[in-house]
């Protein structure tokens, strides 16, 4: 018998996996699919945030100026 060739994920992989499968299980509850209780939430609340980092909103700046920034996203028109 020809010796298999296995295909260990790595720590970083698995750590992805996880991560999505508790986003799955959230995706679900929102959608009405599965129901979870209140602590079933937080506890994937506080997983995620230890997985995923959290949006912030930023503020551009001329340092110039004290007035926030203008940033002009346009397309190209070939």
């Amino acid at each position: 018998m020809a010796a298999r060739k296995q295909n260990w994920h790595t720590e970083e992989t698995r750590q992805k996996i996880q991560t999505s499968q508790l986003i799955n299980r959230l995706m679900s509850h929102a959608e009405g699919k599965v129901d979870l209780s209140q602590t079933q939430i937080q506890a994937i609340k506080i997983l995620l945030g230890k997985s995923l980092p959290d949006l912030q909103s930023i503020a551009l700046t001329d340092p110039s100026h004290s007035a926030p920034a203008k940033l002009v996203v346009e397309w190209i028109k070939e």
